[in-house]
């Protein structure tokens, strides 16, 4: 395990690299078996490529999106974060045609590291459903 300053560089680095809409630097940030668990997703996302691509996908997506943190938590262990996610989806976010609409969403991550100080599992916590209220037309 990356001793905690290593591991909150990488999440600066991490919300650094999505608010730039970096999704190469984002999947380098996580190691190549890196496993996300995501709400949003019925099975857990594995793999640095996969990852990547769900930021690039994203940021398709949502292109003016921003990843703020508000508060993080960083020890022995790993780092936490309250987040909040602010964009408006102007393309195609898996079948959901573009709505233009707004959204913004509060949401808990937690990362842990292997020793080189890259990602092996990030846990996500949020609601689609409260994204996806905002997405809808109407």
């Amino acid at each position: 395990m990356a001793d905690t300053a290593a591991m909150e560089s990488t999440i600066r680095r991490l919300f650094d690299a999505f608010n730039h809409r970096d999704a190469k630097a984002t999947g380098a940030l996580h190691a190549a078996d890196s496993v996300v668990y995501d709400p949003g997703f019925p099975e857990p996302l594995r793999g640095r490529g996969t990852i990547q691509d769900e930021a690039a996908a994203w940021f398709t997506a949502a292109p003016d999106t921003t990843m703020e943190a508000l508060r993080l938590w960083v020890n022995e262990t790993g780092v936490a974060a309250e987040v909040m996610i602010r964009g408006h989806q102007t393309g195609p976010l898996g079948d959901q045609p573009p709505s233009g609409n707004a959204f913004e969403q509060w949401a808990v991550a937690a990362w842990r590291f292997n020793a080189d100080g890259l990602i092996t599992e990030e846990v996500r916590f949020y609601s689609p459903a409260a994204i996806q209220a905002q997405l809808s037309p109407g």
